[in-house]
């Protein structure tokens, strides 16, 4: 059922990204054929600041809009009157939550390596199989040296992702127990689940600075080794924070919900 779900999700949802997909395309064409004309002039200057602006506002838009489109898809889909609908799925709760955290999850991912291939066209436009040379003979060089870390850095950006979707669902589900407006609601629990966030990370680094020296941590983080270290154990609290904000989602939507 949850690959139904998915498929389900793909598709219904595929149809608002490819349209912020196809906006940028255009800014980033029009950015790309206005770069290329030359001639020096106060008009023509002016209209490559003005698409260059244009163009900056695209990428942060579509960012935003990318994970704006899940908040609120999640919010219409799981707490609004489609609520009704959407629990007569023969599903478990925990499926229709981890079908829509995954399909956003994916769309973002696509969004962000969109916006950095868009980027890199904008910035090396015109010398792309030299960008593609030099590049390749790069990201060969770092792999090798430091694949690890490369991989941990990935890794920990991912689960950041991931991280901060359940955060949001969480958030609304903690808002939908306020009849009076969820979406208030969802943004105190919102800032809430921040602060206690916060403190817990404030916390654990006091216990570890009372039981470690800073200047010996701060010395083993910027070693190679130290810095793989950090970056797993970060991944693994936020795993641990993502499965957490998973289940106490889950079990406000199936215990606590309110759709009225």
């Amino acid at each position: 059922m949850l690959g139904k779900l998915i498929k389900h999700e793909c598709i219904a949802t595929g149809r608002k990204y490819v349209i912020f997909y196809l906006v940028l395309a255009m800014v980033t064409l029009c950015n790309t054929i206005i770069q290329f004309i030359s001639i020096d002039s106060v008009m023509i200057q002016g209209m490559k600041g003005i698409v260059m602006g244009l163009y900056i506002l695209t990428i942060v838009g579509v960012l935003f809009c990318s994970v704006g489109f899940a908040v609120i898809r999640f919010y219409k889909n799981m707490v609004s009157e489609e609520g009704y609908l959407t629990f007569t799925l023969p599903a478990k709760v925990e499926e229709l939550v981890a079908a829509k955290m995954v399909v956003a999850f994916l769309w973002q991912l696509v969004t962000v390596i969109l916006c950095i291939l868009s980027v890199s066209v904008m910035v090396f436009q015109g010398r792309e199989n030299e960008f593609l040379k030099q590049g390749a003979e790069l990201l060969n060089k770092v792999l090798q040296e430091y694949g690890g870390v490369v991989f941990a850095f990935l890794l920990f950006l991912a689960v950041s992702m991931l991280y901060q979707i359940v955060v949001y669902y969480l958030s609304i589900a903690i808002g939908q127990l306020f009849s009076g407006n969820k979406i208030i609601g969802a943004v105190a629990g919102y800032c809430l689940l921040s602060f206690i966030i916060q403190i817990v990370v404030i916390a654990i680094m006091l216990v570890t600075g009372m039981v470690f020296n800073f200047k010996e941590i701060d010395a083993y983080v910027k070693s190679e080794q130290g810095l793989l270290v950090f970056l797993y154990l970060y991944s693994a609290f936020m795993v641990c924070l993502t499965a957490g904000g998973f289940v106490v989602t889950c079990r406000l939507l199936k215990k606590k919900l309110n759709l009225s």
